[in-house]
């Protein structure tokens, strides 16, 4: 590889070029596919906001995967040697490309993302802890409900509906707003909660968050 740098770095470039690019389509397009986006149910409009914010992450990994293919359909016996017709400039090839070169603009990339990623794994890593904290104090405070579908009542003055958990989430509800309404809209809040339950909704939106992390921040916000 010219510049110096080795097949990770290389891969590294191309994924970010991919990502980028796919981040300034996804802005430019996303003001008119917000109308197309209202007309679908809710389900299906979660599905595909998904998929959305994921865009510029898969466009990275797909441009990778398709530079490095011809290589490993060599490898797997699919295809035969490509890399006799790319002596005359870069390409990148599991046989004939290092992973790492060593030089200094390599260590400097790859060093640079690596404290990146560590620094918001970090950030990551105690917001998540704190709020497990105090998801497992309400959980302890509350009381399970003998009213299906199964919920833990929380002693709390505010009214508090939420679903809490990714893989088995539990829903808490909290005492003030039980005494706020009248027994058809509490079946009424417990099963909108009931819908994130199943979807699991929690992990959704942490995953969501991690996906759409290669957006623009004004098209991540949407």
């Amino acid at each position: 590889m010219s510049l110096q740098l080795g097949l990770v770095a290389a891969c590294t470039i191309v994924f970010a070029a991919a990502a980028v690019c796919a981040a300034f389509f996804s802005k430019a397009l996303f003001p008119f596919a917000i109308g197309r986006m209202s007309r679908l149910e809710p389900a299906a409009r979660a599905n595909f906001l998904f998929a959305w914010a994921a865009f510029p992450l898969l466009s990275g990994l797909l441009l990778v995967c398709f530079t490095l293919a011809p290589s490993v359909a060599h490898g797997l016996g699919f295809g035969i040697d490509h890399c006799h017709v790319h002596g005359h400039h870069a390409h990148l090839c599991f046989f004939h490309t290092a992973l790492f070169t060593g030089s200094a603009p390599e260590r400097l990339l790859l060093g640079a993302i690596g404290l990146s990623v560590l620094a918001w794994a970090a950030v990551i890593g105690t917001r998540l802890r704190r709020q497990r904290q105090v998801l497992r104090m309400l959980v302890a405070l509350g009381s399970e409900s003998k009213v299906e579908p199964c919920h833990n009542v929380v002693r709390s003055d505010r009214p508090v509906a939420i679903t809490v958990g990714w893989i088995n989430p539990t829903i808490l509800i909290s005492s003030r707003l039980l005494d706020d309404l009248s027994p058809a809209e509490a079946a009424t809040v417990l099963a909108h909660e009931q819908a994130h339950q199943r979807r699991r909704d929690g992990l959704r939106l942490f995953a969501t968050e991690i996906v759409s992390r290669l957006h623009w921040p004004a098209t991540r916000r949407h």
